[in-house]
């Protein structure tokens, strides 16, 4: 997985031992990046990935094989992920012919394409994507090389403590297609589902013991993201919602994420960064707790 505050509460229920509790030994991988992140599962270095929607159909594309099933929806982007500018960039349309900073991976080409799009703007107007690693930005940003950066939490956060940047376009204004969500390798699955469903529940647990303990648990993930305070921390959880089985209900079971990763889909494949008949990932239910009629 990558640094980002919703992935912390499978590293918080492997170091809290909910997870030892529940049978599972879950080990974690941080990557520098998500295109490392998934490089690593595609090549079977990892059973499960942390990882995107957007993310998620890149891998599938590309591996096939090895595309992964939906298990539970970790998060739900609700302004978390921005395109960031300085004033003197009015609007969208400023944004021509200019250069933003993303990282590796379609991330960051999404979210800014998904802005442009429902701008109306075409694609001949479309600024230059400048791709580094987010520990980059702030260099890129102070040398004048980029004039807006595509990102999400924590980065977003220490950014603006930075520089003085606002949001020109966020994951809330496409609410729901920007999720979350812990996939696991079709073989792994088929032989382990009672695994899944246990880290599943250790997952669970660790989200509401840090509710019950926000101090202590948030110091230590805060920590684990390379975070001083845990103000900062929680300031980065604003934008992301965690949904409980029954909110998660309609997106994994009645087809809302289904046709989410289908307008991915179709938007990555106007930006070629994908073939328009690439796979879709499979999607399991394992929260499987149906809404009270």
């Amino acid at each position: 997985m990558v640094d980002w505050p919703a992935y912390e509460y499978l590293w918080l229920a492997r170091a809290r031992g909910l997870t030892q509790q529940a049978g599972v030994d879950l080990q974690i991988q941080r990557y520098r990046n998500t295109q490392e992140r998934r490089q690593a599962y595609q090549t079977g270095r990892a059973d499960a990935i942390a990882i995107d929607s957007v993310d998620l159909l890149t891998l599938c594309a590309q591996t096939p094989v090895r595309c992964p099933t939906v298990v539970v929806m970790l998060d739900q982007s609700e302004g978390g992920d921005a395109l960031l500018a300085p004033a003197r960039i009015a609007n969208l349309e400023a944004l021509s012919d200019r250069r933003v900073a993303v990282e590796p991976g379609p991330l960051g080409r999404y979210l800014v394409g998904r802005a442009l799009e429902m701008q109306g703007l075409p694609p001949y107007r479309w600024p230059e994507f400048r791709v580094a690693n987010f520990d980059q930005f702030p260099q890129l940003l102070r040398r004048g090389e980029v004039d807006a950066v595509a990102t999400y939490p924590p980065t977003t956060i220490l950014l603006q403590q930075q520089f003085t940047l606002r949001p020109l376009f966020t994951s809330a204004e496409i609410p729901g297609e920007i999720v979350d969500v812990l996939a696991i390798a079709p073989r792994w699955l088929e032989e382990h589902p009672e695994q899944v469903s246990a880290l599943v529940r250790s997952w669970q647990a660790a989200v509401q013991l840090d509710r019950q303990e926000p101090a202590s648990n948030g110091r230590m993930m805060a920590w684990q993201e390379n975070i001083s305070n845990i103000e900062t921390f929680r300031l980065s959880q604003r934008g992301i919602r965690i949904p409980n089985c029954i909110e998660q209900y309609p997106f994994l079971s009645d087809g809302h994420l289904q046709a989410a990763l289908e307008r991915i889909r179709h938007t990555l494949a106007e930006q070629d960064l994908l073939p328009d008949n690439s796979p879709l990932p499979p999607i399991a239910n394992y929260c499987n707790i149906p809404p009270e009629e």
